[in-house]
């Protein structure tokens, strides 16, 4: 399922709002502060940059969670290599659990934003639409067919009987290898955020309509 340029899924003849497009339109006082300072062009310059090795590790991430092989070739690039490198530590140190399903989400961003948190709340009041399978999933499809949403989760882990869900948020480290996890409360804190979502979703919508 791919989105259009409106920020759209189109699924079974009906458009499903994208959440990144909703999250999209929450104000960012720092970021106009930054472009104030340094001025657009290099501001979208340095964007353009970040988001493609940002798109590039989570293309790593992603191929190796199915099994795909990871060539040096893909890893030229020291901020890359290094982003990678912490995904597979956080893998090789991720305590599987047992009794819950756990959405997570990478971020190769260093500042952590709270709409990292309003995303996972939309996700995880979401369904799957691809197959599941016990262990690692990953760019999971997941819909809300009441407030006509959806979105793609970076991973999801599956145990063999899951009782629950967890929501982490991962911060891939750059320029060292590490990462810094934060884990959603869920489900009184979860419910708070998926109705702020839920408001920004029906403003964003109407706009544009």
């Amino acid at each position: 399922m791919e989105k259009d340029n409106k920020g759209y899924y189109l699924i079974e003849g009906e458009k499903y709002i994208s959440v990144t497009t909703v999250l999209s339109y929450i104000d960012k006082p720092g970021l106009r502060y930054w472009y104030g300072k340094y001025g657009t062009a290099e501001c979208n310059k340095i964007k353009a940059q970040s988001a493609e090795i940002g798109t590039t590790i989570h293309a790593l991430v992603a191929r190796n969670i199915v099994g795909g092989k990871v060539l040096k070739k893909d890893l030229k690039k020291k901020e890359v290599k290094t982003g990678y490198e912490s995904y597979l530590k956080f893998k090789s140190e991720f305590k599987v659990p047992e009794d819950r399903s756990t959405i997570i989400d990478f971020k190769t961003s260093d500042y952590y934003d709270k709409a990292f948190e309003l995303q996972l709340a939309a996700y995880s009041l979401a369904v799957p639409v691809n197959s599941i399978a016990i262990g690692w999933n990953t760019e999971v499809t997941v819909v809300n067919t009441l407030d006509k949403y959806a979105g793609t989760a970076d991973a999801i882990y599956v145990p063999e009987e899951p009782t629950v869900t967890e929501l982490m948020i991962v911060q891939l480290g750059k320029k060292e290898v590490g990462y810094k996890t934060s884990i959603i409360s869920y489900p009184p804190k979860i419910l708070e955020l998926y109705k702020s979502f839920r408001y920004l979703k029906m403003f964003v919508w109407a706009s544009l309509e």
